[in-house]
């Protein structure tokens, strides 16, 4: 979980953009981050491929938006 500060949520609900939130007006909410992932080691440790899911409540800090399904998928290699 994350939110802003008291100075930030002002300067964004008096209309100012942020480096990532640029609505402006803002219904600010607390950000909840959920994430699951699983690393499978392959190949004897020189190669790991990792499978990863996060729920997102609130995104960028906005009860307006609704909640967010992000999938990735990430591969180590060591040489």
């Amino acid at each position: 979980m994350s939110g802003l500060s008291t100075d930030d949520r002002n300067y964004l609900a008096a209309g100012g953009y942020g480096f990532i939130i640029a609505d402006g007006a803002l219904n600010f909410g607390t950000e909840w981050v959920t994430q699951l992932f699983y690393r499978a080691n392959l190949f004897s440790g020189t190669f790991y491929l990792t499978a990863n899911y996060q729920f997102v409540v609130n995104p960028v800090f906005n009860q307006d938006r609704e909640p967010v399904h992000v999938i990735g998928f990430r591969a180590h290699i060591k040489f």
